[in-house]
């Protein structure tokens, strides 16, 4: 580039025009002609000077915006990322810690009601255990009540031979002793006294006795050794008290 060029500047007025600073003393003495034809040609050169470099800076300039503003939209989304990142583990964490809290609770929880039904279960299990034996006694007891009820009438009967049997079997027990006694109730005297006369027992000097005291179905045996209870009564209050005895039924 000339030195004339070098030193030209812009113009406030008009910026793309220059100005010339023509040197004197770098141009030399030459003729009026010569610095007449610079005049005519810089002014063309010094614009097209400034608008090149114009272009430069603007478009220099918007080179620099638009890194800047990709610089910037890559920080900002690094950002964000960071941030979705920090969201995402801050979430992260609390919800596993109030998972596990949530949990542990439930166990709690549950482990509680565990044991509330099995104390349940066994308090059912034990009364119920309870209630069985008991039904298991009444049922015994309603059993005798029966049993007596239904020997009773068949004692009634006219042609029964429960009761004979009953004092046949209590006179074996007495082997041969003689003199014996047997108290039975008004209606039983019959047939006691048929099994009195009958066989060996009328050489035994057996004696049947009317008893008003006694029902029917109660028998009492006599005899110099003692006294035997041969009656259906006694029968079933022994059968009972034996029970008793062995827990399986209360007098409650």
């Amino acid at each position: 580039m000339s030195n004339v060029i070098k030193s030209v500047t812009f113009t406030s007025e008009n910026p793309l025009k220059l100005k010339e600073h023509y040197n004197a003393k770098k141009a030399g003495t030459g003729s009026a002609k010569s610095i007449n034809s610079l005049d005519l040609t810089y002014p063309k050169i010094y614009e097209d000077e400034a608008s090149q470099l114009l272009e430069e800076a603007i478009s220099k300039a918007r080179e620099i915006i638009e890194d800047a503003k990709a610089q910037a939209a890559e920080i900002i989304s690094k950002a964000e990322k960071q941030k979705e990142d920090i969201e995402n583990k801050a979430f992260n964490k609390g919800y596993s810690e109030g998972l596990k809290a949530a949990i542990k609770d439930q166990q709690e929880k549950w482990n509680e009601y565990t044991e509330n039904f099995k104390e349940s279960l066994q308090n059912v299990l034990t009364k119920n255990e309870s209630y069985k034996k008991h039904l298991e006694k009444e049922c015994i007891k309603l059993s005798l009540m029966v049993a007596e009820k239904i020997l009773q009438q068949k004692i009634e009967e006219p042609n029964n031979e429960y009761l004979v049997n009953l004092v046949r079997n209590s006179l074996k027990k007495l082997g041969e002793e003689k003199g014996a006694i047997i108290r039975v109730s008004e209606s039983d005297y019959d047939k006691v006294h048929e099994l009195a006369l009958a066989g060996d027992n009328n050489l035994r000097q057996i004696t049947v006795i009317k008893d008003p005291f006694l029902s029917c179905g109660d028998c009492i045996i006599e005899s110099p050794s003692g006294q035997i209870d041969a009656g259906i009564h006694t029968q079933i209050e022994n059968i009972r008290l034996s029970l008793k005895e062995l827990g399986v039924i209360s007098d409650a």
